[in-house]
């Protein structure tokens, strides 16, 4: 699929701190580094996702066009961490740290645009993971669930372009404002005894 112009804006805006991150996560090629990136995952998508879930009925996205809705990872990852015997403490300390607040179309769109991107990683990373013996129904499932969506990375983009009138520096810093939380989140699971870096 050729990129879009906002697509390819959102790619550039985004190309640093996404770098950033994906340095964080690095390639997992230990037990404990999966550990880690699981930990990192939940603490990302798990509040975002409830944020999302309470304000379904509200919020812009409520009323978008087309077929897309949000993708929702969340029983998945909870799963995986009832799995290995973690929880979001895992590294005995407490976390906390505030999602994005999103207001606007931009806001939304920005945010939806990092967390539908990571279903894309996630068919490379479920790969390292199964090489780890991380299986679907053993500490995996939240990356093979999204392994098999092929729909809706393609019915989002078609979403972006539908929608008129944005300020697209507005949704090029929601999407920034989204991967450092996600860095945050990581960062709070990701030290020297983990990352494969």
């Amino acid at each position: 699929m050729p990129f879009s112009s906002r697509r390819r804006l959102l790619k550039d805006a985004t190309a640093t701190s996404h770098a950033k991150l994906d340095t964080m996560i690095g390639s997992f090629t230990s037990a404990a580094a999966y550990r880690a990136y699981l930990l990192g995952m939940a603490r990302f998508r798990l509040p975002l996702e409830a944020m999302i879930a309470d304000e379904a009925l509200s919020a812009p996205f409520a009323v978008w066009p087309g077929s897309w809705r949000p993708v929702s990872i969340g029983n998945g990852l909870r799963a995986d961490l009832v799995a290995l015997e973690m929880d979001l403490n895992s590294n005995g300390e407490g976390w906390h740290a505030a999602p994005p607040k999103p207001q606007t179309t931009e806001d939304w769109l920005g945010l939806f645009y990092v967390l539908e991107g990571s279903a894309l990683g996630a068919r490379v990373l479920s790969k390292r993971a199964a090489a780890l013996g991380f299986r679907p129904d053993y500490g995996g499932a939240h990356l093979f669930s999204q392994t098999g969506n092929y729909s809706s990375w393609p019915a989002f983009l078609n979403l972006m372009e539908e929608l008129r009138d944005l300020d697209d520096g507005k949704l090029a810093a929601s999407a920034v404002s989204t991967f450092a939380f996600a860095y945050t989140a990581f960062e709070s699971a990701m030290n020297a005894c983990y990352a494969d870096r």
